[in-house]
């Protein structure tokens, strides 16, 4: 019972603004080297600092993508007019 009510304890409160901002600052530069604690709130603050970043990257990824695709089908395109 005691393990279960310091459980309770540890993801309630506030968050631990050091412990989000290592977080955010690591999975902006892709250094987070060890593993930080978080509770649930520092675990949403670190998702709301985070998510621009991932949706800049992801949207960076279709594009180059989608970038790709074009070319391909220019290059096909291109070939299949000489021929």
């Amino acid at each position: 019972m005691k393990d279960i009510t310091a459980k309770e304890n540890e993801d309630t409160g506030d968050a631990d603004p050091l412990a989000v901002n290592k977080v955010v600052k690591g999975a902006k530069t892709g250094s987070l080297d060890e593993p930080i604690p978080l509770n649930r709130a520092g675990l949403i603050e670190a998702v709301k600092g985070v998510q621009p970043t991932l949706f800049d990257s992801a949207a960076a990824s279709i594009v180059k993508k989608l970038c790709e695709i074009d070319a391909t089908i220019v290059s096909l395109e291109n070939s299949t007019s000489t021929e």
